[in-house]
């Protein structure tokens, strides 16, 4: 069988974030699959255009990973006009009330959406087209990179001082549309400062926070190990006894479910449809009695899936569709 050519229109990490390390995982299984040969074009770096054209020629499926709601509707335009087949994975929760999300909704060949409240947004606007999947694949062992040993000796010596120790992450410091912490990082800061048995290590890649904090004067407690450097955050979750996903808003996180499938604990808001297993709450404050009425140790744990076939089928199904 010839091998199906597919072109990963997204950005490879750094940065690292859910979007960045789901293509890498996806290209990196791909790359082990006699079925399917993949190419990578990162926006992010690659300015040429006539690298882009070319690589567009040689594939037989364009899988796009956009969040510019303008950028992705040109694109998609654009392979249409070409008549390229697409697939387009809404990365995020999407109401699909914006014309321009609709478009590349209804004009892929194929699109993917990651939660039930996309999908039934979708199904209202009378599409199709469109398969409610997930982004999770789970890490190679051999493929995640160690901390470095300052570092991890700072995390083994930081989680054996607390009764539990938690984690959580932030791609990056930003606001949602309300003005409103997205990552909610100074809330969790105030919460673990107010409950000094407990220690919480903030993964913050980026920096972004650590910049932030700094500006504003933040004091750090000593229960809060922030770690502001590139590193891969499911080293973290391997020394915790819980993740917190504390959001204003969400999409299929990548971090929720590597935590379920290392078998740690998820407490995650309530703004999207979560992984069965998580155990969600309203407001930060509301973990103080949800901490101590759940033995972490104990908590049942779902099995996650790993969505490396159903993506691939969807690349054989459309390619035998020509």
């Amino acid at each position: 069988m010839k091998k199906i050519r597919i072109l990963q229109f997204a950005v490879l990490p750094p940065p690292i974030g859910g979007v960045s390390v789901h293509v890498q995982r996806l290209i990196d299984r791909c790359s082990t699959d006699d079925t399917i040969y993949c190419e990578i074009y990162d926006y992010s770096r690659d300015k040429n255009p006539l690298n882009f054209f070319w690589k567009l020629y040689c594939a037989d499926l364009i899988h796009i990973h956009l969040s510019n709601k303008t950028v992705r509707k040109q694109l998609v335009r654009l392979l249409k006009f070409f008549g390229k087949k697409s697939i387009t994975t809404f990365h995020g929760q999407y109401d699909f009330e914006d014309k321009r999300d609709i478009y590349a909704l209804l004009h892929s060949t194929k699109s993917i959406v990651l939660n039930l409240f996309s999908i039934n947004n979708a199904k209202k606007v009378g599409i199709t087209n469109v398969v409610l999947g997930g982004a999770f694949i789970p890490p190679s062992e051999n493929k995640i990179k160690p901390l470095r040993q300052q570092v991890m000796n700072q995390v083994t010596n930081f989680s054996s001082n607390y009764e539990l120790t938690f984690c959580t992450n932030a791609s990056s410091y930003v606001l949602d549309e309300f003005g409103k912490e997205i990552y909610m990082g100074t809330e969790l800061l105030r919460f673990f400062r107010n409950h000094p048995q407990w220690g919480l290590i903030f993964s913050d890649s980026s920096a972004t926070y650590k910049d932030y904090f700094n500006e504003k004067g933040v004091d750090i407690p000593d229960n809060v190990l922030l770690i502001s450097e590139k590193h891969e955050f499911v080293n973290i979750i391997k020394y915790s006894d819980a993740f917190i996903r504390a959001t204003t808003m969400d999409g299929d996180s990548l971090s929720v479910k590597e935590s379920l499938y290392y078998k740690v604990p998820v407490f995650a808001t309530n703004v999207v449809d979560r992984p069965a297993g998580t155990i969600v709450f309203e407001n930060v404050e509301e973990l103080a009695d949800i901490f101590k009425n759940i033995n972490c140790y104990n908590s049942p744990i779902n099995e996650i899936k790993d969505n490396y076939d159903a993506i691939k089928d969807i690349y054989i199904s459309l390619f035998n569709s020509y």
